[in-house]
């Protein structure tokens, strides 16, 4: 393998302290930004017109984002793919299918961001591939009902949880694993400190359509009300993969500082607004689903709106930089 083609290789070896420090400067090298006066690129940048340097920017950044959105469509298709053979079952099948999925596989939800795009997406286009062909198998075929969507569903997941375990410990990833160890744990706590506000940002953000869909189930004739609001809600998650995939190659809000705050007016506008107001329209007012995708909406339009105008005012030099030290401070407590 050319050493040239993947830097620090030739400083390798299968030792451990000598692949932390390998995985130290490869740290370095990729997540920290060249913010050396008189950079040729800048200097580009600089003098160019806007056109090209959205061209330039824009062209960098759909080498993350294009696997990571086909990534995220795959994975999250599996979910659908589950609800739309439990359709073909019955009301009460989808409800439970959807209740499942969207409920109880929803809680468990992280941010993703890997340097290694493009094999998370191969492998999460060959999980959905086997989780369709088993779910048709299992249900068209042997007529298993729920029980073989849950099967179809979870061999879909264990073939994404196998392929990406075995694409790193069979030498995927050469510069940053050695095998198992307990540096692993090392600079955990660094880690933490850093991911833990982006977590429960996303996290307050997920579990608020979980809230809303258990509360569904409170409404008369509720089969019929949870099938359509878990419908809209499969679409509604289709089309934020795309947004996810981007926020996961820009950081916008979501790695850096400002994911802090965003998870206070996550708070206000879903917890203190939207679901109150949806209960209320819901119940008081007599709208069943209609008013609490009303209420929704008018959370999420609240919070879209608060957003925007931080990410407008935003220093985004400034906030790169700030990203760029807490890389370096993780990557030398390695």
């Amino acid at each position: 393998m050319d050493e040239q083609k993947i830097p620090f290789l030739k400083n390798y070896n299968h030792s451990d302290n000598e692949a932390i420090q390998s995985s130290k400067q490869l740290l370095q090298h990729n997540l920290t930004p060249n913010y050396q006066v008189g950079n040729q690129e800048d200097d580009f940048v600089e003098h160019t017109s806007l056109v090209k340097r959205v061209w330039v920017e824009s062209t960098k950044l759909w080498h993350v984002v294009g696997p990571s959105i086909i990534a995220r469509i795959s994975a999250y298709t599996m979910l659908v793919a589950g609800q739309a053979f439990a359709g073909h079952l019955g009301d009460l099948e989808l409800a439970a299918v959807s209740i499942a999925c969207n409920v109880i596989v929803g809680f468990d939800y992280g941010l993703m961001c890997q340097l290694k795009a493009g094999v998370v997406a191969w492998v999460s286009v060959v999980a959905l591939v086997v989780q369709l062909f088993t779910s048709w198998l299992f249900v068209s075929v042997f007529k298993c009902g729920v029980i073989g969507i849950a099967m179809s569903q979870n061999l879909g997941w264990w073939v994404l949880v196998i392929g990406l375990f075995g694409y790193t410990a069979l030498g995927g990833c050469p510069l940053t694993w050695a095998g198992f160890s307990m540096e692993a744990f090392s600079g955990l706590w660094e880690f933490v400190k850093l991911s833990s506000a982006s977590g429960v940002m996303i996290s307050l953000e997920n579990w608020y359509y979980r809230i809303l869909i258990l509360i569904t189930g409170n409404l008369k004739n509720a089969e019929i009300a949870l099938d359509a609001l878990t419908i809209c809600l499969s679409i509604n998650g289709w089309e934020m993969m795309i947004p996810f995939a981007f926020f996961a190659g820009t950081g916008c809000c979501s790695g850096i500082r400002m994911a802090k705050h965003r998870a206070y007016i996550n708070i206000g506008c879903y917890y203190l607004l939207g679901l109150p107001l949806g209960v209320f329209m819901g119940w008081k007012f007599e709208l069943g689903i209609m008013g609490i995708w009303a209420g929704m909406i008018g959370g999420t339009a609240v919070q879209t709106l608060i957003l925007a105008i931080i990410t407008i005012r935003c220093d985004w030099e400034k906030e790169a930089q700030k990203a760029s030290m807490h890389v370096k401070k993780w990557a030398e407590g390695i």
